[in-house]
Protein backbone atom coordinates (compact mmCIF):
# COMPACT_ATOMS: atom_id res chain seq x y z
CA UNK A 1 0.00 0.00 0.00
CA UNK A 2 2.92 2.36 0.45
CA UNK A 3 4.05 1.65 -2.65
CA UNK A 4 0.80 2.22 -4.12
CA UNK A 5 0.54 5.76 -2.63
CA UNK A 6 4.00 6.46 -3.23
CA UNK A 7 3.22 6.18 -7.14
CA UNK A 8 0.41 8.02 -6.55
CA UNK A 9 1.88 10.81 -4.95
CA UNK A 10 5.04 10.92 -7.30
CA UNK A 11 2.46 11.10 -10.30
CA UNK A 12 4.90 8.59 -12.54
CA UNK A 13 2.20 6.74 -13.96
CA UNK A 14 2.88 3.13 -12.07
CA UNK A 15 -0.58 3.32 -9.62
CA UNK A 16 -4.14 2.71 -10.89
CA UNK A 17 -7.47 2.89 -9.13
CA UNK A 18 -10.83 1.66 -9.95
CA UNK A 19 -12.16 -2.14 -10.89
CA UNK A 20 -13.08 -1.38 -14.55
CA UNK A 21 -8.92 -0.46 -14.83
CA UNK A 22 -7.12 -2.74 -13.15
CA UNK A 23 -9.31 -5.58 -14.68
CA UNK A 24 -8.25 -4.27 -18.07
CA UNK A 25 -4.70 -3.80 -16.78
CA UNK A 26 -4.64 -7.32 -15.45
CA UNK A 27 -6.01 -8.89 -18.38
CA UNK A 28 -3.35 -6.71 -20.67
CA UNK A 29 -0.23 -8.26 -18.38
CA UNK A 30 0.26 -4.51 -17.20
CA UNK A 31 -0.14 -5.67 -13.45
CA UNK A 32 2.40 -6.30 -11.02
CA UNK A 33 0.64 -6.12 -7.66
CA UNK A 34 -2.83 -5.78 -7.22
CA UNK A 35 -4.46 -4.56 -3.86
CA UNK A 36 -8.25 -4.97 -2.66
CA UNK A 37 -9.78 -4.69 0.31
CA UNK A 38 -11.89 -7.64 1.71
CA UNK A 39 -14.76 -5.91 2.01
CA UNK A 40 -16.00 -5.39 -1.26
CA UNK A 41 -19.63 -5.83 -1.75
CA UNK A 42 -18.43 -6.93 -6.14
CA UNK A 43 -18.81 -10.61 -7.19
CA UNK A 44 -18.96 -12.10 -10.73
CA UNK A 45 -22.01 -13.78 -12.16
CA UNK A 46 -21.23 -16.27 -14.20
CA UNK A 47 -24.58 -17.90 -16.06
CA UNK A 48 -23.05 -21.02 -17.97
CA UNK A 49 -25.20 -23.09 -20.45
CA UNK A 50 -26.13 -26.59 -19.23
CA UNK A 51 -26.18 -27.81 -23.25
CA UNK A 52 -23.26 -26.39 -25.20
CA UNK A 53 -21.31 -24.87 -22.18
CA UNK A 54 -21.08 -21.41 -23.59
CA UNK A 55 -20.90 -19.00 -20.89
CA UNK A 56 -21.60 -15.07 -19.51
CA UNK A 57 -20.77 -12.81 -16.97
CA UNK A 58 -21.15 -9.66 -15.50
CA UNK A 59 -19.63 -8.21 -12.64
CA UNK A 60 -21.98 -6.02 -9.94
CA UNK A 61 -22.37 -5.14 -7.15
CA UNK A 62 -23.75 -8.04 -4.64
CA UNK A 63 -27.08 -6.11 -3.85
CA UNK A 64 -27.79 -6.28 -8.19
CA UNK A 65 -27.16 -9.83 -8.01
CA UNK A 66 -30.76 -11.23 -8.68
CA UNK A 67 -31.79 -9.15 -10.86
CA UNK A 68 -28.52 -9.12 -12.96
CA UNK A 69 -28.80 -13.50 -12.79
CA UNK A 70 -32.56 -12.76 -14.21
CA UNK A 71 -31.47 -10.82 -16.56
CA UNK A 72 -28.66 -12.88 -17.95
CA UNK A 73 -31.16 -16.11 -17.48
CA UNK A 74 -33.72 -14.57 -19.43
CA UNK A 75 -33.16 -14.94 -22.74
CA UNK A 76 -31.56 -17.48 -25.02
CA UNK A 77 -27.83 -19.21 -25.42
CA UNK A 78 -26.27 -16.98 -28.52
CA UNK A 79 -25.04 -20.82 -29.40
CA UNK A 80 -27.79 -23.55 -28.96
CA UNK A 81 -30.57 -21.17 -28.45
CA UNK A 82 -31.42 -23.12 -25.38
CA UNK A 83 -32.45 -21.13 -22.10
CA UNK A 84 -31.18 -23.48 -18.90
CA UNK A 85 -28.41 -21.77 -17.40
CA UNK A 86 -26.15 -23.03 -14.17
CA UNK A 87 -25.13 -19.98 -12.47
CA UNK A 88 -22.21 -19.41 -10.08
CA UNK A 89 -21.12 -16.47 -8.11
CA UNK A 90 -17.21 -15.34 -7.60
CA UNK A 91 -15.80 -13.27 -5.22
CA UNK A 92 -14.35 -9.86 -6.70
CA UNK A 93 -10.61 -11.48 -4.71
CA UNK A 94 -11.12 -14.81 -6.79
CA UNK A 95 -11.92 -12.69 -9.91
CA UNK A 96 -8.66 -10.50 -9.49
CA UNK A 97 -6.21 -14.08 -8.64
CA UNK A 98 -7.74 -15.79 -10.84
CA UNK A 99 -6.34 -13.07 -13.45
CA UNK A 100 -3.30 -12.20 -11.70
CA UNK A 101 -2.20 -15.98 -11.94
CA UNK A 102 -2.23 -15.87 -15.93
CA UNK A 103 0.34 -12.88 -15.91
CA UNK A 104 2.74 -13.98 -12.49
CA UNK A 105 1.04 -10.76 -10.77
CA UNK A 106 0.29 -10.77 -7.15
CA UNK A 107 -2.41 -9.94 -5.14
CA UNK A 108 -2.80 -8.38 -2.15
CA UNK A 109 -5.68 -8.32 0.18
CA UNK A 110 -5.98 -5.76 2.62
CA UNK A 111 -7.89 -7.32 5.23
CA UNK A 112 -7.24 -5.56 8.84
CA UNK A 113 -9.25 -2.64 9.98
CA UNK A 114 -6.47 0.04 9.44
CA UNK A 115 -5.47 3.32 7.63
CA UNK A 116 -4.12 1.29 4.72
CA UNK A 117 -7.91 -0.35 4.34
CA UNK A 118 -9.09 3.27 4.61
CA UNK A 119 -7.06 4.81 2.15
CA UNK A 120 -7.71 1.74 -0.56
CA UNK A 121 -11.02 2.19 0.17
CA UNK A 122 -11.24 6.09 -0.94
CA UNK A 123 -10.01 4.52 -4.52
CA UNK A 124 -12.92 2.20 -4.71
CA UNK A 125 -11.45 -0.35 -2.93
CA UNK A 126 -9.53 -1.90 -5.85
CA UNK A 127 -5.88 -0.09 -7.00
CA UNK A 128 -2.90 -1.86 -8.35
CA UNK A 129 1.11 -1.21 -9.23
CA UNK A 130 1.97 -1.33 -12.99
CA UNK A 131 4.97 -2.97 -14.23
CA UNK A 132 5.48 -0.24 -16.51
CA UNK A 133 3.78 3.46 -17.90
CA UNK A 134 0.66 2.85 -19.48
CA UNK A 135 -2.14 5.19 -21.28
CA UNK A 136 -4.67 3.36 -18.16
CA UNK A 137 -2.49 5.28 -15.29
CA UNK A 138 -3.44 8.72 -16.91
Amino acid sequence: MERLLAHIGQDDGLAIAGLDLVLEALKDGEVEVALVTDSTDIIEAVAMCKRCGLSRSKIVDRADKVQTVQSMISSPCERCKLVDYEVEEKDIVDVLEDLAAQTNAMVEVISTESEEKAKLTTFGGVAAILRYRTDKAG
